[in-house]
Formats: structure tokens, C-alpha cells, sequence
């Protein structure tokens, strides 16, 4: 090597070596350890000559960390808050919160940046049941190494007395088992190893009472009390840790779930309404979106929603009477994912009870008034009963009286009087309505028709005719025609007897005339001796006036066509008899009774033949008749 590069050499290395000298010197008063030489090795000895690289002075040493001022307070045994000093504020770094239980090793808690508070809470859980010495250390390390700072070792004694989490998404709902409808509840269980079980309670009024614990891995339990349909009941469910210690779930308000308790008032007959009314839902995740209430009546499901607001509904779509209906009401979470149902409430639309009212008989009495009897089958619900009549039997019905429903135990039988038919007028139909608390008029009886009968004159003989009579429950057996002469018999005497007839025609035989003959119809039910009778008909036999069929002028016996017999009973004054030829014409006219026609017309011989007459006359009593025929003419 040349003395001249030697020489420089060795200034440059000297030169080097003294600014890392006081480099190092003025950043050995900062807090700063381990500092590595900023000068690469390699770069600072090549060159230098071999006996120099042997004297050159060793690296500075580290300097101790700075004093971090840490204090730890220890509140119910639970929570260790740590906080201390810093005396490098502002720069940049990171604390490093280290903790030792026991004997054990030390375990990084947290690291905060420098712009941190200076404070952090150790909460001690699981598996730290018994009390345990805890040793907490703090260290600040800086970004460029050179600040680095640490606190001492502070040990406290620290237990697991720490409440689990409370849980969420708790929810109840009744569940339809084999022994009825029974709370179910569920909730997300808390993943954690700490966590033993859960507790479920059940609020009795005044008291909250463990009724249930469940292991850590179960989210349901189904609660079987037998009355789960008659009242709401309100649970909370708390979870429980390895260390004895619990939720608090039960401490705060409001904080229970509850069970849905529907109840249907009885049906409003009147409005044909049913009104339900249940209990608002509490503490349903995600919020109450609102309720739904399901109807099931026979096979037919009907879904009504109601606002979350609501707690009453009053069903009024198309209830029927007589039809039971099953209503449950389920509250449905704000985000669709929870649902709570309640009991199924089983309730009947009661149909009216009309009582069972049976027309036996409508009979005319007396020939004056109609008696309508009747039979009424307790029991009956309804206020009043009517008896309605109308004269066709399909409109028209008023009412004539009323009757108060019967309440006893035994069929009532009675009967009504109408006055005021007018029994030889015409027929009447009947018929009992009754009417219910709500002022509804309901049919509730058959309806029966009275029999009018009719009767009249002609030729001698009188003709009847009747309606039949309507509505029996056996029928009719079958109707018999009475008839009294002047009041004889009585009891009258039977001209017929049939289940069909509805007419008959009296020849009168053996009747003389002037007589009163009167005619009434029995109806006889079949199979029972209920009987329904007619009003009464009466004739005054009209006299047998005759008149003969032909007469022979110039002979003995019957030389003159007049009137043969009865004539005793006529007025004379009234008489007329007018004859007619074929062609219509009148031959002549006569109101002498005993000359009558001697076959001549003005004077003169009518030739043989057929001729035509009208026979007119009154009674004594005034009554007019009249009687047309043919007579022949024999020359």
C-alpha cells in the first residue's frame, strides 16, 4: 500500500468515526434502545488497513426504556381499569397491554395507537370462577424505535362475576299438541364457551319463577300448562354461564315476550256480528308488523290483516247463523322472519231458536168465528209470537193477535178465535211468525186453510162445493158433508164421506118444499180425531113448481099448459108465462096463473109443434124466480 493513500485513509476513516461519536452522544439522552449504527459495516471499514480495523472503539450501548406511570383499580372483582402516564405525548406508536394470570405466561390483551386514551378496561371472564392474581404490564413502542417507553408489573386479585349477554330474538307462540295449545318458545342461542345453559321463567303476578333450565346447544322449549287458551302468559328467557352467573333479562322492562290471548265475545245476534279482542305482543323481533286474523268455518279459511295498532277486530263477513267459526289471531314481525299465534278460540254463531209452533186445527165455530188451535214444543228464545191471515196464503198476511213464546217443559196446546173472519165470505189461510229479541220475524209455523163452503139451487136440487182443507201433518182422512132439515137432525145427517170430493148435488128427495135446508163439511185428520169444520150453508127448498112437457087442446084432462102444483106459495101478481114459436117470436102472454095458454094465438088455433116458454114468478117473501122450458102442441 502507498504511504499516500494510507495517509487518507485514515483521515477519512477518523473523520467517519468521530460524527457517529457525536451522533451517538446526542441521542443518548432520548429514550431510545437498540438503535442499530445507521452506517452499513462494510461501507465504514473498507479500506482501512488491518491494524486500524483491530482498534476501532465498539458500538455504543442501549439505553433503559422511560417510565410508563401505571395504576390498575379493581372494580367488583370483574373489571380491571388500567390507565397511565405517557411522556413522549404525541409521538407516533403503539401501547401494547399485556396480562398475566397467576403463574401463568403473559398474553397481549390489546394494542391502541398512539392517539388512544390512555386508559383500558379488562373485564374477566370464563374460566377465571375463583378469585386469581391478574398482572398487567404496559409498553409504548414508537415508529422510529428511538422513544420507546414501559410501565411496570401491578397485580390484582380479579373473578369471573360477569353476567352473560341477554339474549335476542326471543319469541313465543302457541303450538297445538296432543294435550292442547302450549307456549313454545325460541331464541338464538349465544355462541359462546362460556355460556351452561339457559333459564326459562314465567311470571305468576307477582313473582318471576324459574319454571325451566336448558343446556347451552337448545334455542327452544315448549311450556305444557293446561290453560294456555284461557290466559296470556309472560316469560323471559336468560342465559346462564359456567360460573353460576346470569343474564339480566328479567331486570329490565318490558323485556318479557307474551303469549296472545284471543277472546270472542259472544255473537251479536242483532248486528250478526262476533267481536275479538287479545292482548298486544311484546318484545317480538324486528318489531310488530302487525296481526293477522285466520277464520276456518267447515273447510273455508279466511285471512283478514289488521294495523299493528290494533288489538280488536269485529267480524261482520257474512256470519250465518247456526255455523260454528274458529278464529286464531298470529302477530307477524315488522321484517317477516317472527311470527306469534295465539289459540284457536272456538266459538258458535248460535242460530235462532224458533220454537216449533203447530197449527192442529182451523175450524169454523159457532158459524160465526174461526178458532185456530195450536201446539207450541218448548224451549224458544224468541219475544213474541204472531198469528198472521191472509186470503191466498202467500202474500198479504197480517196480523190478528199474538201469543207469548212458551218456556216450560211440556208442549203447550191453545187455541186463538178470530172474530173477525167473515166465515161465509170466503177461506182463510193461517200461520203463527215468530219474532226474536232483534225484532227478525222468522216462519215458524205451518200454514193451514179454513173450508168455506158454497151452496145453491137449481133444478130442483141444490149443488155444494167446498176447498179442501190444508195442511195437516197426517192429511186429510176424509171430508164428510152433513145436512139438517129445519134443524132436524141436529147433528145432521151424513150425505157423504171421501178423502177426495170437494162437491156434492142433493137431489132432495122426500124434502118438501119450503123447508131449510142446511149443509156444513167435517175434515177429519188421518190417523188422529183432530176434525176441521166449514161454515153452514142454507137453502129454502124452493116450491116444486111443474110444468107439463106437452098438452092437447079440446081434451079432458090436460087441455091448457099452466102450472099443475105448489102454486099456493106465489104471488099472483108476479105471474108470467110468454110463449115462443121456433123462430122466436111471441105468441102471446098471460099473467093468470089458472088460465095459463089454451094453444091459440090472437083468437086463432097455433098448429102443432114445438113451442118455447118463460115462466116468471115471485114468492110471497118476494123472492123472484124464473124457469124456462119446451112444451109440445098436440092437435
Amino acid at each position: 500500500m502507498k504511504p499516500g493513500i494510507n495517509l487518507r485513509l485514515f483521515i477519512a476513516w477518523l473523520i467517519m468515526t468521530m460524527t457517529i461519536s457525536y451522533a451517538n452522544a446526542t441521542v443518548s439522552g432520548c429514550l431510545n434502545y437498540g438503535v442499530k449504527n445507521t452506517v452499513p459495516e462494510s461501507e465504514s471499514m473498507a479500506g482501512l488497513p488491518q491494524d486500524m480495523e483491530k482498534s476501532a472503539p465498539p458500538a455504543p450501548a442501549k439505553m433503559a426504556p422511560a417510565a410508563i406511570g401505571l395504576t390498575v383499580t379493581n372494580f367488583d372483582l370483574r373489571i380491571a381499569q388500567l390507565k397511565w402516564t405517557t411522556t413522549s405525548p404525541g409521538i407516533p406508536g403503539t401501547y401494547h397491554i399485556e396480562r398475566r394470570a397467576g403463574t401463568g405466561i403473559y398474553i397481549e390483551l390489546a394494542v391502541l395507537p398512539h392517539t388512544a386514551p390512555l386508559e383500558y378496561n379488562d373485564t374477566i371472564s370464563y374460566p377465571y370462577c375463583s378469585p386469581t392474581p391478574f398482572t398487567y404490564h404496559v409498553s409504548f413502542v414508537s415508529n422510529s424505535g428511538l422513544d420507546d417507553a414501559s410501565s411496570g408489573y401491578i397485580t390484582q386479585t380479579m373473578s369471573d362475576i360477569n353476567k352473560p349477554a341477554d339474549l335476542v330474538n326471543v319469541n313465543v307462540s302457541l303450538m297445538q299438541t296432543t294435550s292442547g295449545f302450549n307456549p313454545r318458545l325460541s331464541w338464538d342461542r349465544i355462541i359462546n364457551d362460556s355460556i351452561s345453559g339457559y333459564i326459562i321463567q314465567q311470571f305468576d303476578g307477582f313473582r318471576w319463577n324459574t319454571i325451566h333450565t336448558t343446556s347451552a346447544d337448545s334455542a327452544f322449549y315448549t311450556h305444557t300448562t293446561p290453560d294456555a287458551c284461557n290466559e296470556s302468559f309472560k316469560y323471559v328467557v336468560r342465559s346462564k354461564d359456567k360460573c353460576n352467573n346470569e343474564s339480566d333479562q328479567k331486570l329490565y322492562k318490558d323485556i318479557f315476550v307474551q303469549t296472545i290471548h284471543l277472546d270472542a265475545a259472544e255473537p251479536n245476534e242483532c248486528d250478526k256480528t262476533i267481536k275479538l279482542t287479545w292482548n298486544s305482543y311484546k318484545s317480538i323481533p324486528g318489531g310488530i308488523g302487525g296481526y293477522r286474523i285466520t277464520r276456518c268455518e267447515n273447510s273455508n279459511t279466511l285471512s283478514i290483516d289488521v294495523p299493528a295498532t290494533d288489538t280488536t277486530f269485529i267480524d261482520n263477513r257474512n256470519l250465518k247463523a247456526g255455523q260454528t267459526y274458529l278464529y286464531s289471531v298470529t302477530e307477524i314481525s315488522a321484517n317477516g322472519l317472527y311470527s306469534s299465534s295465539s289459540c284457536q278460540a272456538v266459538h258458535a254463531f248460535n242460530a235462532v231458536n224458533i220454537p216449533d209452533v203447530y197449527i192442529t186445527q182451523v175450524s169454523v165455530e159457532q158459524d160465526k168465528f174461526i178458532r185456530v188451535g195450536y201446539e207450541i214444543t218448548p224451549p224458544s228464545n224468541v219475544v213474541k209470537i204472531y198469528l198472521q191471515r191472509s186470503l191466498n196464503g202467500t202474500s198479504g198476511f197480517s196480523v190478528i193477535d199474538s201469543i207469548t213464546a212458551n218456556t216450560g217443559t211440556v208442549p203447550l196446546v191453545a187455541f186463538i178465535d178470530d172474530l173477525t173472519a167473515d166465515v161465509h165470505a170466503g177461506s182463510y189461510y193461517y200461520r203463527f211468525v215468530a219474532v226474536t229479541k232483534c225484532g227478525d220475524e222468522v216462519s215458524s209455523s205451518n200454514v193451514s186453510r179454513s173450508i168455506w163452503l158454497q151452496c145453491n139451487s137449481a133444478d130442483a136440487q141444490n149443488e155444494t162445493q167446498w176447498n179442501s182443507y190444508e195442511t195437516w201433518m197426517q192429511g186429510v182422512q176424509n171430508y164428510t158433508l152433513y145436512r139438517s132439515v129445519n134443524g132436524e137432525p141436529a147433528a145432521g145427517e151424513v150425505l157423504t164421506t171421501s178423502p177426495t170430493a170437494t162437491s156434492f148435488t142433493d137431489p132432495l128427495s122426500g124434502i118438501d118444499s119450503r123447508k131449510l135446508v142446511c149443509y156444513w163439511v167435517v175434515a177429519n185428520e188421518n190417523l188422529t180425531t183432530v176434525i176441521s169444520k166449514s161454515n153452514t150453508c142454507c137453502i129454502l127448498k124452493e116450491p116444486a113448481i111443474f110444468m107439463p112437457n106437452a098438452f092437447h087442446p079440446g081434451s079432458v084432462a090436460n087441455n091448457v099448459f099452466r102450472p099443475v102444483n105448489d102454486t099456493a106459495f106465489a104471488d099472483p101478481q108476479s105471474f108470467s108465462l110468454t110463449i115462443f114459436n121456433r123462430w122466436g117470436q111471441q105468441l102471446c102472454q098471460t099473467t093468470d096463473m089458472i088460465r095459463g095458454w089454451d094453444g091459440t094465438t090472437n083468437g086463432q088455433d097455433s098448429p102443432s109443434g114445438m113451442y118455447t116458454y118463460l115462466l116468471s114468478y115471485k114468492s110471497k117473501e118476494g123472492k123472484s124466480y124464473t124457469k124456462r122450458g119446451t112444451v109440445l102442441l098436440i092437435r
